[in-house]
C-alpha cells in the first residue's frame, strides 16, 4: 500500500503555494487522511486522490443552506493532489456551537442522492467496508498481529451482515467523516469542513463519528447531546447506528497501521490493537505532525518533485 510521508505532502503544499504566487510558506495545521496547510488566504488540502467535482459539490451544498468554504480547484503535484479552499479563521473566544452544527448537518441531510445530479457519491457503508478489507489485507501479519487481525476480520463480517438488514432506510447525502476535527467555529457561526468524502446512506450514519469519539477518544457527552438537539433527533441508543460506529472504529485502527512508524503512531497501533485483541479500553489519541512551515528536502529541486502543467490561476479567497 502506498503511504504518504510528511515530506511528500509538505513538498506538494510548498509547490502549490509557489504556483499560486503566495509569499508565505504553507503552515501545517493538521494531518490525518489528508494534510491541511494554511497559506495566506488559502487552505491547502493535500490528498492522494483527486476530487474534481468538489467545487460543484460545495456550490450545491451552499445552495442547500450549508455553510461551507469556497473551493477554487485541485492541482496535481508530485503524485499528490492539492485542493485549494478558502481559509476560514476560527473564533478563539467562542465556544463550539454544537446546536448550530446539528442544524447545519440537518440541512445537508435534506438533500437526496438525486439532488447531486451527475456528481458521483459512493455508498458510505459499502465504500468504508471495502477500504477496511483492503487495508486489513495489506497490514495483516507485517504490521497487524494475527490475533488482532482475526478479531477485526470477524467484526467486519458482523457489521457487513448487520448493514445488509438496513437497506430499506431512505438515503440522504452524508458528510461521511463528521468528527469534531472537521467542525470549525468561525465568527460567522459553525462551519462544516472536509466534504470531499461526501457519500450517500441513511442519515443516522453521520451521527456515528461523534459517538465514536465518545467511546474511543474520551470525548464528553455534552457535544453530541447539543448537536442532536440542533439536528432534531438523537440516535445515541439507536441499534441501527451501532454497526456504523464499530466500522468507524475498525477503520481508525486499520488506518493507523498504514502510517509511517513514528513513536506516536506505534503507540496508537498498540493501544488500538489491544482493544480488539483483549478489550483494552485505554482511550485512543489523534495522530498528527508537529505544526510548522514547510521546507524543501536537502538536495531536491522543484523539477524533481513535479509541478502541474497550467492549472489554477492565482486568486484570493472570497473572505
Amino acid at each position: 500500500m502506498l503511504r504518504i510521508g510528511y515530506r511528500d505532502h509538505a513538498n506538494a503544499a510548498r509547490l502549490a503555494a509557489r504556483h499560486l504566487q503566495l509569499r508565505d510558506a504553507p503552515h501545517l495545521i493538521r494531518v490525518a487522511n489528508a494534510a491541511v496547510y494554511q497559506c495566506g488566504p488559502y487552505a491547502l488540502r493535500v490528498t492522494l486522490d483527486a476530487n474534481h467535482t468538489l467545487p460543484r459539490l460545495h456550490r450545491l451544498l451552499a445552495q442547500g443552506g450549508l455553510a461551507v468554504p469556497t473551493v477554487f480547484g485541485t492541482l496535481p503535484f508530485g503524485g499528490l493532489h492539492v485542493t485549494v479552499l478558502e481559509w476560514i479563521d476560527a473564533d478563539p473566544s467562542a465556544e463550539p456551537d454544537w446546536f448550530g452544527t446539528g442544524q447545519q448537518v440537518r440541512a445537508l441531510h435534506y438533500l437526496t442522492p438525486g439532488d447531486l445530479g451527475d456528481i458521483t457519491a459512493p455508498h458510505w457503508f459499502n465504500s468504508r467496508l471495502d477500504k477496511a478489507r483492503t487495508r486489513l489485507r495489506s497490514v495483516r501479519g507485517a504490521r497487524l498481529p494475527e490475533r488482532a487481525a482475526v478479531v477485526i476480520e470477524s467484526h467486519l463480517k458482523q457489521v457487513a451482515a448487520a448493514q445488509a438488514r438496513e437497506q430499506s432506510r431512505p438515503f440522504s447525502v452524508l458528510h461521511a467523516d463528521l468528527h469534531s476535527g472537521n467542525l470549525l467555529q468561525s465568527r460567522a457561526g459553525p462551519r462544516v469542513l472536509d466534504l470531499d468524502s461526501v457519500s450517500i446512506g441513511p442519515a443516522l450514519w453521520d451521527h456515528g463519528a461523534l459517538l465514536l469519539e465518545e467511546r474511543h477518544f474520551a470525548a464528553p457527552r455534552a457535544p453530541y447531546e447539543s448537536f442532536a438537539s440542533g439536528y432534531g433527533a438523537n440516535y445515541r441508543d439507536h441499534p441501527s447506528l451501532e454497526p456504523a460506529i464499530v466500522l468507524g472504529a475498525l477503520a481508525c485502527t486499520l488506518w493507523v497501521h498504514t502510517l509511517a512508524p513514528t513513536e506516536q503512531v506505534l503507540a496508537q497501533q498498540r493501544v488500538r490493537t489491544a482493544y480488539w485483541a483483549n478489550g483494552d479500553t485505554t482511550p485512543w489519541a489523534g495522530i498528527g505532525c508537529p505544526p510548522g512551515p514547510t521546507s524543501p528536502p536537502a538536495g531536491q529541486t522543484d523539477s524533481q518533485l513535479g509541478a502541474p502543467a497550467g492549472g489554477l490561476p492565482p486568486q484570493r479567497a472570497g473572505r
